[in-house]
């Protein structure tokens, strides 16, 4: 049995980065600004990573989160951590009534990306956020439906850091109001040995809570690591950090003997109901890190047998995103709409490697694009991507072509992410489609650099 690694990614130096040699706009003036150089690092399907800023943001990806690529076989991806702005980003400068914006909104990427397992994101609390009055929630951005969704997150009032379990690393921020009888509540549960949990929501009833309408039940997920495995907290609880309700959730077990060498196995899922009818806002006593008021669900015993699951896929728990290829020099363009978006990566030989030529050869350097998005067959989140196993030495050039609109999206927002010479950058900006008055051209460059 190969022996799997865990990863601890630190930020990338000044000394690794690839010289960056100019880049042009080209012909949309939203483009954003180009970043020089981020934390970031291919983890694969057979590996456990934390990749870390140094503001403190923070990414655990656990066995089995990178899916197979289309084939089947192990995968890689190629994650991030960037540090951004709200209009850099593309966010609303308005918080959801009722909230406040409590720091600036970090990316996690890749965006938009379905995980086959799902990843911790960890944010640190701003110091201006007093525990003892504010309660945290950590937010996303649904671009597709343009909205804030509440994603919970569990607060560790001595570290100073909320965290959330999530299949999608998307853009999110901290956000506060002031603590209530209303708060959110919080279901606790216990790990075992020997076997690891998912948990989703299959339904809710927000009879208690019915005006946060902020949360969405399909963005809610926890994993409940193996008691052994290495992030497992002291004594084995976790807390998956939920609106006040009735809640339907799907419990989803995997045998996993050994968290650092072997991927978990899928027995099934098994389901249960549960009320959370009590604020959690009384973990803030000094020293308390516990929810006292959780309605507990007990350890997960009873769905570590397979006779009490039902052996299909987990409700609410989406398809995972065929990972893609990554090499020593990857490109990859990452959007949300319903929109057929081209990469184009012209080679040091002029070549370019893109959906109408998906494989093109630079000095016996083999250029490859292994997923195509287009609106017959669109798939919201999955990304294009290119990649150089061996690339050729020179200059490369990056364009992204606004093909087809495929159900009136109109300006959109884009992330292109790139891995060359060992370090990872990242560009945002926005496209306007080929019809809209006062576009020159199709497509548009979006970075160059050099191999």
């Amino acid at each position: 049995m190969t022996r799997l690694h865990r990863l601890v990614v630190l930020p990338v130096g000044g000394a690794v980065l690839a010289a960056l040699l100019g880049l042009s706009c080209g012909t949309d003036p939203e483009n954003d600004q180009l970043e020089p150089g981020i934390p970031g690092q291919v983890v694969r399907t057979d590996q456990y990573a934390t990749i870390e800023h140094p503001d403190g943001w923070e990414i655990h990806l656990p066995l089995g989160a990178v899916s197979p690529d289309k084939e089947g076989r192990t995968g890689e991806m190629l994650f991030s951590i960037e540090a951004e702005d709200m209009a850099t980003l593309g966010l609303p400068a308005a918080a959801p009534s009722g909230w406040s914006l409590a720091g600036e909104p970090v990316s996690f990427g890749p965006e938009w990306f379905t995980l086959a397992a799902p990843a911790t994101a960890t944010i640190p609390l701003a110091p201006s956020v007093d525990l003892a009055s504010l309660d945290a929630c950590l937010f996303a951005f649904d671009r597709p439906a343009s909205r804030w969704v509440a994603r919970g997150g569990r607060v560790a009032a001595q570290a100073r850091t909320l965290s959330a379990d999530m299949v999608g690393l998307d853009p999110h921020v901290v956000m506060t109001r002031p603590i209530s009888s209303t708060a959110w509540g919080a279901i606790a549960v216990d790990a075992i040995a020997g076997y690891q949990f998912i948990l989703s929501v299959e339904s809710v009833q927000l009879g208690y809570f019915s005006d946060e309408a902020d949360f969405d039940a399909a963005w809610c997920h926890l994993r409940v690591p193996a008691l052994d495995d290495p992030v497992t907290p002291s004594g084995g609880r976790l807390y998956l950090v939920v609106p006040q309700g009735i809640y339907h959730l799907a419990v989803g077990a995997y045998r996993a003997t050994d968290p650092r060498a072997s991927l978990p196995e899928y027995l099934g899922y098994g389901r249960t109901t549960v009320t959370v009818g009590s604020p959690h806002y009384d973990w803030i006593q000094p020293g308390h890190e516990d929810y006292t008021h959780a309605v507990a669900l007990g350890d997960l015993s009873w769905w570590a047998d397979p006779s009490h699951l039902t052996m299909a896929a987990q409700p609410n728990v989406p398809t995972a995103t065929p990972s893609v290829g990554i090499g020593a020099l990857n490109v990859r363009l990452e959007w949300a709409a319903a929109a057929d978006l081209d990469l184009w990566v012209v080679d040091p030989c002029g070549n370019r490697v893109w959906g109408g030529a998906v494989e093109a050869t630079c000095n016996d350097a083999i250029g490859l694009l292994d997923l195509d998005n287009q609106c017959s067959r669109l798939v919201p989140g999955k990304p294009e991507n290119v990649f150089w196993p061996a690339p050729a030495r020179g200059t490369y050039q990056v364009y992204a072509d606004y093909y087809e609109d495929c159900g009136g999206t109109g300006r959109l927002y884009y992330t292109l992410r790139w891995l060359v010479g060992g370090a990872v950058h990242a560009r945002h900006g926005w496209l306007l489609p080929p019809e809209w008055t006062g576009v020159v051209g199709d497509e548009v460059m979006l970075a160059e650099f050099t191999y």
